[in-house]
């Protein structure tokens, strides 16, 4: 879950606010389509064999590169040296950056 900035974190980058509201949408937008295909739940439908259902393929890329996009987010956040003190694997991220 996206952390959300204090106000000492945005008087030094207030571009975390609209970050943080993103990576909430990417949250919500990843978690509707996976409700609307169950098969993403159990990982990469394309492992097995081709879906049957082109949405699936696209859903799947979409999800995908939701997290990659949150990843990014993240690691944006780190390397403007703002940790967040509620957000404990976003401080641990920040020892590996």
């Amino acid at each position: 879950m996206a952390c959300i900035p204090t106000p000492d974190q945005l008087d030094d980058a207030p571009e975390l606010a609209v970050l943080a509201v993103l990576e909430h949408a990417l949250d919500a937008a990843a978690n509707a389509v996976v409700a609307m295909h169950p098969e993403l739940r159990s990982g990469c439908p394309l492992d097995d064999e081709l879906p049957k259902n082109p949405a699936v393929w696209v859903a799947y890329e979409l999800t995908d590169r939701a997290r990659t996009l949150r990843d990014a987010i993240r690691r944006y956040r780190v390397a403007v040296t703002i940790p967040c003190p509620r957000c404990p694997s976003c401080n641990a991220l920040a020892k590996g950056f």
